[in-house]
């Protein structure tokens, strides 16, 4: 872990850094600027909040450094959480990044993280299979040499229209990829996989309220299946955040392939 101290806000000089130190050195980093920790003349140069503000320094640099914060009690045990997601940039001519995440340990505090860039769709779901055989080794070597039971897959970039070349292609690339791990490993059961797109540009809103009263937003964790869902489609809206001003927007989560035997109530208590 490298700590600079940085004489002002410069963003150039910022941007810089970051971008050597991630993408050259593969070095961790903090970033402080001088104004943060230095004192004031009327308190005889010293910072009264420094000790609370070197503490959330440090704080940032225990989770750039791996460490858990917090974490949420999830009782399922070797199961591995995956999300996928795209970026688009108009200077990279055309290509798509594709990013991915999956947990590897029991308490979902650990994580692996890959990118790779594509130009068509066929690419993306070869980089898909090829981050869950990555994934699925680093796991491996983590557990003790054992597989997860289970992968539950959160696919996010996928505008209705590509949804059967997902459900056609992605999945079946990511169970060879499992498949292919549990044979390398010499292992006796399958990776049962749960495979979710999930959709934050919605523009259904949901409210609470009784008849005759003011309507507001609905609690975070609020879950609605039925209704305004499709009967065609395993799917339901989370409300995953709380906000102070205008309307929530409810997140969809569309479930196209699931063998993990679990409820749609075990699938919602999990996406919360």
């Amino acid at each position: 872990m490298m700590v600079l101290i940085l004489a002002d806000d410069s963003k150039a000089r910022y941007d810089s850094l970051k971008s050597w130190l991630c993408t050259e050195t593969n070095i961790p980093s903090q970033c402080v600027q001088l104004s943060t920790l230095r004192g004031r003349p009327q308190d005889n140069g010293r910072n009264r909040n420094f000790g609370s503000i070197v503490l959330k320094i440090v704080l940032q640099m225990n989770c750039k450094m791996g460490g858990a914060l917090w974490k949420v009690h999830i009782p399922m045990k070797r199961t591995m959480i995956v999300g996928y997601d795209l970026y688009h940039d108009s200077t990279l001519r055309g290509k798509t990044i594709g990013a991915c995440v999956a947990t590897m340990d029991p308490e979902y505090t650990v994580f692996y993280s890959q990118t790779r860039p594509h130009e068509n769709p066929t690419e993306l779901g070869t980089n898909l299979g090829f981050f869950i055989r990555r994934a699925l080794h680093r796991y491996f070597i983590k557990n003790n040499n054992t597989l997860p039971d289970r992968i539950f897959l959160y696919r996010d970039g996928v505008g209705d229209g590509q949804i059967p070349y997902v459900r056609d292609q992605e999945v079946t690339l990511v169970q060879q990829a499992c498949e292919e791990a549990v044979t390398k490993a010499r292992a006796n059961h399958k990776i049962m996989l749960a495979f979710v797109i999930v959709t934050k540009k919605v523009n259904m809103r949901i409210f609470k309220g009784k008849p005759d009263s003011v309507l507001s937003n609905p609690d975070p964790g609020t879950v609605v299946d039925t209704v305004v869902t499709r009967p065609e489609r395993y799917d339901f809206y989370l409300v995953p955040q709380f906000v102070n001003q205008g309307t929530v927007t409810p997140v969809c989560y569309n479930v196209i392939f699931d063998d993990t035997s679990f409820t749609p109530d075990q699938h919602q208590k999990v996406s919360i």
